[in-house]
């Protein structure tokens, strides 16, 4: 159905943005989502699919656009990033479980990749990635199995240039998604657990020594209660 969506985004969207007046670069990256909607409407419509849409109302809503389509229900997120500096949030960790399932393997993401225009300070549209989100996420270096993410908050981030590229996709299906959330959330606890430990006094440490104890009878006894 949105085979070559990709394409038609790519051949329209650096006069869709300029039509919008979205052509500066200080303000593309931000206000992208409207121009790239239209776009997927407008192919839509082209190919004469019937669909509803909802457009998300804010910068915080997801997805930024909802589509209804022969009562499927897709997700497509929106990103774009500059070629010298690829840090979008791609969903934070904690938050994937409600949206998987709501939306199963119909999360999409159209991603932009744009240069600045140095004599003008307006935008270039590089090229257009679209795919299961999950497909756009990285791995975090040396972990088997672990998405790349953002230690403070668990906000996924996305795979380099060079792996969009190249193709490169280091989770292919959704149940290899959901297993990754799984272990990295639990490495990304072990890791918070660590990182302040040592902030910790006696009495604390005490404390938390006997909770361990007492987990680790539930999960010999066969009762690991969370």
């Amino acid at each position: 159905m949105f085979s070559d969506l990709k394409d038609f985004i790519k051949s329209n969207l650096q006069s869709k943005v300029e039509e919008a007046g979205l052509n500066k670069y200080e303000i593309f990256g931000k206000e992208v989502e409207e121009p790239v909607s239209d776009l997927v409407e407008e192919y839509l419509n082209n190919k004469n699919i019937t669909y509803t849409a909802k457009r998300a109302k804010n910068k915080n809503d997801f997805p930024d656009l909802e589509l209804k389509i022969n009562n499927v229900v897709y997700a497509f997120e929106h990103k774009a990033g500059e070629t010298g500096n690829n840090a979008n949030d791609l969903g934070t960790l904690n938050a994937y479980p409600d949206k998987i399932e709501k939306y199963q393997d119909n999360i999409y993401c159209i991603y932009i990749k744009y240069t600045k225009a140095t004599e003008n300070n307006g935008i270039i549209i590089n090229d257009v990635y679209f795919d299961k989100i999950y497909k756009f996420i990285g791995k975090r270096s040396g972990e088997d199995g672990i998405l790349k993410y953002r230690k403070k908050d668990g906000n996924l981030r996305p795979k380099s240039w060079k792996d969009f590229e190249n193709n490169k996709v280091y989770f292919n299906t959704l149940d290899e998604f959901k297993a990754a959330i799984h272990k990295t959330n639990e490495y990304r606890a072990e890791q918070l657990v660590l990182q302040h430990i040592e902030s910790l006094n006696e009495a604390s440490l005490k404390k938390i020594h006997s909770h361990l104890c007492e987990k680790l009878k539930l999960i010999s006894s066969g009762k690991n209660i969370k």
